[in-house]
């Protein structure tokens, strides 16, 4: 990615009231959850197109069934969908694809193509996503929306060999 991407935390700086929720549980639920709406928020705000808080954009998601509470394994708290992440975006004007068994070498094309490019990793509470920014033969470039005090999660850099025991192999890309 080429042009200089606004970065949003999807803790908002442990502020609710900048979060967009009014009520201290809603804030503790979603802000945890809200790594994938932050990504799709830096692209938007980026763009110059993000006019709503974060939590507009969860509520906007959640209309559309964009959260897997629970997948077809049993397994709970899956994440986001990426389709309806593809949806968010082209609701405001812009292009989206959703990205099944992508690889790095895929996403840097993209990148190279001045695309937005979101990637699933793994994390230490399970699955997370990031917006990468460069990907290059030793590392791996991008913004992480899970930090305090909204600051650390830009440009972070991590070598190529450790980014990809954590990619997932899906995201998807914006444009």
């Amino acid at each position: 990615m080429k042009k200089p991407v606004v970065f949003i935390d999807q803790l908002a700086g442990l502020n609710p009231e900048r979060f967009g929720v009014r009520i201290q549980e809603e804030f503790s639920y979603w802000s945890w959850r809200a790594c994938a709406i932050a990504n799709v928020a830096m692209v938007l705000a980026t763009e110059g197109l993000l006019k709503e808080t974060l939590y507009d954009l969860v509520c906007e998601a959640l209309l559309m069934d964009g959260y897997a509470y629970k997948n077809r394994h049993g397994v709970l708290d899956v994440g986001w969908k990426h389709k309806v992440l593809c949806k968010l975006l082209e609701a405001r004007g812009l292009k989206a694809r959703a990205l099944s068994r992508c690889n790095l070498r895929e996403a840097q094309k993209l990148l190279e193509e001045g695309k937005y490019v979101i990637l699933s990793v793994k994390s230490e509470s399970g699955g997370h996503m990031v917006l990468v920014k460069d990907i290059s033969e030793e590392g791996v470039t991008y913004n992480d929306p899970y930090c305090f005090g909204g600051y650390g999660g830009e440009d972070v850099s991590e070598l190529l060999t450790s980014f990809k025991k954590k990619f997932l192999g899906k995201g998807l890309a914006g444009w």
